[in-house]
C-alpha cells in the first residue's frame, strides 16, 4: 500500500487544495449562498459549504496531529462501504448522513470563507510531512466507513469536496 498510498496522498492534497480554492470561490460570490434546489438537495449552497468547512477543519486537524506524532489510532479496517468509496473515488448520493458536528449550523458566511483560507494554508503546510502522512498508521473513525489512515483521508477529503461541488453544480443549474 506504500505506493498507492503516497501517489494517494500527493494527488489527493493537490485535488484538495483545489476545490478549496473552489469553495472560497463560491463563498465569495454571495448571491449564490441562499441558493436552493428541493428536488436536487434538501441544503441550500451555504450549507453544502458549511458542512464541507466543518469536516474538513476536524480532517485536516487530525492530519496536523498525525504530523506532529500527536495523534492517537481509532483501530484497524475500513467497512465494505470505506472501501468502495476509497476504490471507487465517489460518495454515492443519498446514501449517506452527516454526523452532528459537521451539519451546518447557520455559520456566517464570512466566517466559513476565514475558514476555508485558513484550511487551504493548513493544507499547503502539509506538503513537506506527505511521506509521513502517506506511511503513517494510525487511523480515525469515520462514523460510516471505518477506520482510515492519513493517506486515506486525505483522499476521502476530496472525493468529499467532489461530490459536494457536484451537489452545488446542480443547485445552480436547476
Amino acid at each position: 500500500m506504500g505506493i498507492i498510498a503516497r501517489r494517494w496522498a500527493r494527488q489527493a492534497r493537490q485535488g484538495l487544495l483545489r476545490e478549496l480554492s473552489g469553495a472560497i470561490a463560491y463563498c465569495e460570490d454571495r448571491s449564490l449562498a441562499t441558493m436552493s434546489a428541493p428536488t436536487i438537495s434538501g441544503w441550500t449552497v451555504h450549507q453544502h459549504l458549511e458542512h464541507l468547512w466543518r469536516s474538513d477543519t476536524a480532517i485536516v486537524g487530525w492530519l496536523e496531529d498525525v504530523r506532529d506524532g500527536t495523534a492517537e489510532t481509532d483501530g484497524p479496517g475500513m467497512t465494505v462501504p470505506g472501501t468502495v468509496v476509497m476504490w471507487l473515488g465517489m460518495i454515492p448520493r443519498g446514501k449517506g448522513r452527516a454526523p452532528e458536528s459537521t451539519k451546518p449550523a447557520a455559520g456566517e458566511l464570512e466566517e466559513i470563507v476565514a475558514g476555508f483560507r485558513a484550511l487551504r494554508d493548513d493544507v499547503e503546510g502539509l506538503g513537506a510531512a506527505m511521506n509521513r502522512l502517506a506511511s503513517a498508521t494510525t487511523t480515525w473513525r469515520h462514523p460510516l466507513l471505518g477506520c482510515y489512515t492519513a493517506a486515506q483521508w486525505l483522499r476521502f477529503a476530496h472525493i468529499h469536496h467532489v461530490h459536494h461541488r457536484r451537489i452545488i453544480e446542480e443547485i445552480l443549474a436547476a
